[in-house]
């Protein structure tokens, strides 16, 4: 896996350093897409925030991204990201689909061990994803604002482990939330 990013770090970096230092218009482009998300669908003001990198090669953008997620459970996801855009004009519609795995933040309704240092609640990583629609406006060559809107899908998972007094029997529930909010996101690619 190490060898893997290795080499995949390598050819954007080469990618990004020759686009840039040359005249020549060189048809791969390093992109760095950051946005703010807003969770509808929630009693309080819930933002995230992410960010994905990646190359850039005609209408099509491709990159690996991180990002902060507080609806339902708070958590970090890395995911994969394929986005298309329509024109060529300033102002270019587009679709972005990402995917990929949910990590679940450990908080305090949810201890890693009970009291007598048995393990308590295991949280499980699990698969994310989202569909988004969107429009970007071209502020100059190399950067553009854009905003989105659309559904994103993650599961929150967990098992529950105890044991019950006098038989001292082991038990494990398990616990499975699917979370679906509508998402608008707002920010700027570079």
């Amino acid at each position: 896996m190490k060898k893997l990013l290795l080499i995949i770090s390598t050819i954007l970096l080469t990618i990004s350093l020759y686009s840039q230092s040359t005249k020549e218009q060189f048809p791969i482009k390093f992109r760095s897409i950051n946005g703010v998300n807003y969770f509808a669908g929630s009693t309080d003001m819930q933002l995230g925030i992410s960010t994905v990198n990646g190359i850039a090669w005609k209408q099509w953008f491709t990159g690996l991204g991180l990002s902060f997620d507080p609806y339902g459970h708070k958590g970090n996801a890395i995911f994969g990201c394929i986005e298309k855009s329509f024109g060529t004009g300033i102002w270019q519609p587009f679709i972005n689909v990402e995917g990929g795995i949910y990590f679940p933040e450990r908080t305090t309704d949810f201890p890693e061990k009970q009291a007598n240092g048995e393990d308590y609640f295991v949280l499980k990583k699990t698969f994310c994803g989202s569909l988004y629609i969107g429009y970007k406006k071209t502020i100059n060559t190399n950067n553009a604002f854009f905003i989105k809107a659309g559904y994103q899908y993650k599961q929150f998972n967990y098992t529950i482990k105890g044991w019950s007094s006098p038989q001292y029997s082991v038990f494990d529930y398990d616990y499975s939330f699917k979370y679906t909010p509508f998402v608008f996101s707002i920010g700027l690619e570079l």
